[in-house]
């Protein structure tokens, strides 16, 4: 399982790093990382807290301690493609968000 993840990730950085067949490459990270998301969260993660002892755990907890996400609308992905905004849409509250905390 952890062999598929790497792999995947491996696959979804060379998809982002194509400068020649953008369009087919967009459409592919848009269905792989749809499926290697639903991978990790449905068996992979639940497979690790079942498996992990309570060191390996924590050990986990350490190193992945979530920082505040910082949006760079000014990265050459998003300036390359004319998105200027970038919209977060909340499933839990229904709410859509642009330009990091304005509710839209």
């Amino acid at each position: 399982m952890v062999k598929r993840a790497l792999a995947e990730h491996q696959r979804l950085k060379r998809l982002f790093g194509d400068k020649t067949e953008i369009e087919k490459s967009l459409s592919l990270i848009e269905e792989e990382l749809e499926a290697h998301v639903r991978f990790e969260e449905r068996i992979l993660f639940n497979k690790i807290q079942q498996e992990a002892t309570k060191e390996q755990l924590a050990l986990i907890s350490e190193k992945h301690t979530g920082g505040k996400f910082q949006e760079n609308t000014e990265d050459e992905f998003w300036l390359r493609f004319g998105f200027s905004e970038i919209f977060i849409f909340d499933v839990n509250s229904n709410i859509c968000f642009g330009n990091g905390d304005k509710e839209i």
